[in-house]
């Protein structure tokens, strides 16, 4: 049984299904912060997986696994993502579409997370459905954010941490160019003028592997991002090819056979050490979960590595030429960290006479700084940590206080009353204090 040091308490799961559906309905102790997302499920009779991520949260001694017949969900597991938080694996038999939200207590329920997959077949019943969730509202076809808190002291509140990697240096020099341009030279040129726009950056801290003409490690370089506990780490380079007319900017992510091969030293080297994904030791847990935290680290990492990388490949089109307009993977070494998002960052090809002035030139250096920065915050826009100032600056929640009412908040928020009413499934305008309402971010 897992057991944590952790405020919030999960006390059951209930299931229902109809036809069109099958809503969960997570009872816990207090509201929860959280975070639902899907794995795989991309190929024909590839089973998708659905995570749900229950901060500072820890399941009671008492806990039943809820029964899954007739329904989309084949299994449950669950397992520590960090210290205090709880990751929930649910195996399901078919593609789903995911919509989540939360209900304050209501006569004799106390706090629920509803997690509604949608996918067309008939199991159950709907009056099961909505017994479920008792006097829970119907349906609202939202997909939720991750649930923050609006009104935490903002000093309570941390960076989120971007390691910056300005790639080769000292005895390797990276690609040369035709005019002797050094790779390592311009890199870090872009890596120092993208740090200097962060410090900018309210609730960004960034950190460079390397400040100086010197000599790091691809191993090296991972481990800084580490122990400065980045949230992001972004690698810096220059392209190089024979064919002198090849050019544009590209981002790489890690491949899965990539991954693989790390996830395997990653379960290998626990054997021998006290190693660990993000805040979780690994070297205390069996073979089965450990396994199955590895194999989550992997994908959501990944599927986070690819969504920064669109929104840095969006903002380098921006700039100038994109040699493809899709996010590359392959199997660079200083992108296998298995819980920090990694990308790769080719600016342009050096060896192109073109675009080798244009690296030199201190007005595209700043150009694509720039855009490294504006994808940094596209990304950070919805996938800031829940205990991060960006987030806070971002939320899109309120914190009902006393004397408060509904249509006060709709039109401090300058928003539709029946869209706000609607977003949290609301079948009136009673409200709590303390309760937490999501903004609609427009009335369209």
């Amino acid at each position: 049984m897992l057991s944590l040091a952790s405020a919030n308490a999960l006390q059951s799961v209930r299931v229902a299904s109809d036809e069109n559906a099958t809503r969960l309905v997570f009872d816990l102790s207090e509201a929860p912060g959280y975070n639902v997302f899907t794995l795989g499920g991309t190929g024909k009779d590839v089973a998708q997986r659905v995570v749900v991520d229950l901060n500072g949260t820890h399941i009671v001694e008492s806990f039943n696994r809820p029964v899954f017949a007739n329904s989309r969900i084949r299994n449950l597991r669950y397992g520590s993502q960090s210290r205090n938080n709880l990751r929930i694996v649910l195996d399901v038999a078919q593609q789903v579409q995911i919509h989540s939200f939360t209900l304050g207590p209501s006569g004799q329920m106390g706090h629920r997370l509803v997690v509604d997959l949608e996918g067309k077949g008939q199991v159950g019943s709907g009056s099961q459905l909505a017994e479920t969730v008792k006097q829970s509202p119907v349906i609202v076809a939202v997909k939720a954010p991750p649930a923050r808190t609006s009104e935490r002291p903002t000093k309570s509140l941390r960076d989120v941490v971007i390691a910056i990697d300005a790639g080769h240096g000292g005895k390797d020099p990276g690609a040369i160019g035709s005019r002797k341009t050094r790779e390592k030279d311009v890199v870090l040129a872009v890596a120092t003028r993208l740090n200097n726009l962060l410090e900018q950056e309210p609730g960004m801290r960034p950190v460079m592997t390397r400040k100086s003409d010197v000599f790091i490690s691809l191993r090296e370089r991972i481990e800084v991002a580490k122990k400065q506990k980045a949230d992001v780490f972004i690698s810096i380079h220059a392209d190089a090819a024979y064919n002198k007319q090849a050019g544009g900017s590209s981002v790489y992510v890690l491949s899965q056979s990539g991954a693989t091969s790390e996830a395997a030293r990653f379960l290998a080297q626990r054997e021998n050490s006290a190693y660990q994904i993000g805040d979780v030791l690994l070297a205390d847990k069996d073979d089965d979960l450990a396994s199955v935290l590895v194999d989550l680290a992997k994908e959501a990492t990944i599927n986070s590595s690819l969504n920064l990388a669109a929104d840095l490949l969006e903002n380098l089109s921006h700039v100038g030429k994109i040699r493809k307009t899709r996010v590359e993977q392959a199997g660079f070494v200083v992108l296998k960290s298995l819980d920090i998002p990694s990308v790769l960052v080719e600016t342009a090809f050096i060896s192109n006479p073109s675009e080798e002035s244009r690296l030199v030139s201190s007005s595209y250096q700043q150009s694509m700084a720039v855009a490294i920065r504006n994808g940094l915050k596209n990304y950070f826009r919805t996938h800031a940590p829940p205990n991060s100032l960006l987030a806070n600056l971002s939320q899109n929640q309120h914190v009902i206080r006393e004397g408060e009412t509904l249509s006060i908040i709709a039109q401090h928020y300058d928003v539709n009353l029946d869209n706000l009413r609607n977003l949290n499934a609301l079948e009136n305008d009673r409200i709590q204090v303390g309760q937490v309402l999501r903004i609609p971010t427009s009335d369209s």
